[in-house]
């Protein structure tokens, strides 16, 4: 597998553990407020079902407010680095 500057930089933020939603959706929409964001980030989620279902498998909940390693990595897969 070849490396990019994408791939580093996801694998960088790989290593940060668990985060909040709010706070990926705020990388997402940077010029809005924070609510703004998190209603923009969820339903840009909700466009993608086949992500919603492997976001599941891992474990994701409706009102979820803290996403996994693995969950932001599928996020990232579907929807791209902010």
């Amino acid at each position: 597998m070849e490396w990019n500057n994408s791939m580093e930089l996801g694998d960088k933020r790989r290593c940060r553990g668990v985060v909040s939603m709010k706070e990926i959706a705020i990388e997402y929409y940077p010029y809005v407020t924070a609510k703004v964001a998190s209603r923009n980030f969820r339903k840009d989620i909700f466009l993608y079902p086949a992500l919603i279902t492997e976001l599941e498998k891992v474990g994701l909940r409706k009102n979820q407010r803290k996403l996994t390693p693995l969950q932001l990595e599928l996020i990232y897969k579907y929807l791209g680095l902010p």
